[in-house]
């Protein structure tokens, strides 16, 4: 017959110390836990430093060809060249794009000048062939949407 020791918890001392193997083996129930280290206090800071420190600002992410504009990234950009709050941003562009898909839903088209035009368009049934079996599958007809770009978006990649 084996002698079973039981893990007793032992508060840690001040500093941070690693814990042993018995530690480790004690269920977490059992063990007390560590209060996390509480953040320095800022320094005071004078004028719009106090401003800035008051509230963490985000810098507006700067895109590289190839990156893609979330719609965090549009508000965040939004937000800055209009100088308005983000929240107001995103309620902004949370409406237009409502906007949008209401009217796709009715089946109108949406023109935005200077970038193009979203149609819905209906897809005509066809018949194709599965190619692992040779086999003919009939395919229904459907409705989708349709982006038709500007003159202008055209003519940016070149």
């Amino acid at each position: 017959m084996t002698d079973v020791v039981q893990p007793v918890a032992v508060p840690a001392p001040a500093k941070a110390v690693k814990a042993t193997t018995a530690a480790k083996a004690a269920p977490k129930a059992a063990a007390p836990k560590a209060a996390a280290p509480k953040a320095a206090a800022p320094v005071a800071a004078t004028g719009s430093e106090a401003a800035v420190s008051a509230r963490v600002k985000k810098e507006v992410p700067v895109l590289e060809p190839g990156d893609r504009a979330t719609q965090s990234v549009l508000v965040a950009q939004f937000a800055e060249k209009h100088k308005v709050p983000k929240t107001e941003a995103a309620e902004i562009l949370h409406a237009v794009t409502e906007l949008f898909v209401e009217n796709l839903k009715k089946g109108n088209s949406v023109q935005v000048s200077g970038l193009g035009t979203l149609k819905v368009i209906t897809r005509n049934p066809r018949t194709v062939m599965n190619m692992k079996t040779r086999e003919k599958v009939a395919i229904e007809g459907y409705k989708t949407v349709y982006f038709v770009p500007s003159a202008e978006v055209k003519r940016l990649p070149n």
